[in-house]
């Protein structure tokens, strides 16, 4: 009976031991499959990324991420954010969001900065009623300037020293609407988001040459408590995609060929 018992009693120790191996197993391996799962915040910010009336997400940035993570096996999810310039900080320390963002002075330390996907140019548009602006000199002279708030037009105003002439439109269009009717005089806004509504609405003839003030890039970011492992992981993603065809290829639907060698770095 005592033999008997001991082997039952090794059994049993054994069984629970095999039982909480194979928890502890499954355990780690969900935790392993979300960690690898990044989640790719978008809003509705053309021709960046954009949400057409069928619910279908497309743009620039949509493309290129879907394509190059598709193509290096990673693991993603795609969701819509209203807006991704007016995050809290709650949202910033968020667990592995991935965001496409212009890199600013003011973000520098607030995000993981990981590649960069294109070259932009932040530029001041005004009407052609108006004296064509050609410097920074004439920028300050003017009396109120129209652009995004949290966007890079706001770091650049401030940057200047110019806050004080900020008026924040709540959108593009309305930025142009205000242009229009001579409520602003300048609107300052990347290039390629600024010729998207400026062909939209046909008003190529209406407005001056446009004056470049800052040239940047917007690159692929992330939140703060990403690991280095993982950061390296979607570097070379893009890395890799940003030398095929297909990224040529979505730089040239959207216009912007003349970008695709910049980003090599």
């Amino acid at each position: 009976m005592i033999v008997i018992y001991i082997k039952n009693n090794l059994i049993y120790k054994f069984i629970k031991f095999f039982i909480l191996l194979l928890f502890q197993f499954i355990f780690i391996f969900k935790v392993f499959a979300i960690k690898n799962t990044y989640e790719i915040e978008l809003d509705n910010n053309p021709p960046y990324s954009i949400l057409d009336s069928s619910s279908k997400q497309k743009g620039i940035f949509y493309e290129i991420i879907n394509a190059a993570f598709k193509a290096a096996n990673i693991k993603f999810k795609f969701s819509l954010k209203e807006n991704l310039i007016h995050r809290t900080k709650e949202e910033i320390n968020s667990q592995f969001v991935i965001y496409y963002l212009f890199r600013t002075p003011e973000r520098e330390y607030k995000y993981h900065w990981i590649h960069p996907l294109i070259e932009e140019q932040t530029c001041v548009f005004n009407m052609r009623t108006s004296k064509e602006i050609t410097s920074i000199n004439n920028l300050k002279n003017l009396r109120i300037i129209g652009t995004l708030a949290g966007g890079s037009g706001e770091s650049i105003l401030r940057s200047f020293g110019l806050e004080n002439k900020m008026y924040f439109c709540p959108s593009e269009e309305i930025c142009i609407n205000r242009l229009k009717s001579h409520e602003i005089e300048a609107w300052i806004a990347p290039k390629v988001k600024a010729l998207y509504f400026i062909n939209k609405y046909h008003i190529q003839n209406e407005l001056n040459h446009f004056f470049q003030i800052y040239e940047s890039q917007i690159w692929l970011a992330s939140t703060l408590n990403l690991s280095t492992k993982d950061e390296e992981e979607l570097r070379i993603a893009i890395q890799k995609f940003i030398k095929t065809t297909q990224y040529s290829a979505i730089m040239k639907k959207y216009d912007m060929s003349s970008y695709q060698n910049n980003i090599t770095h």
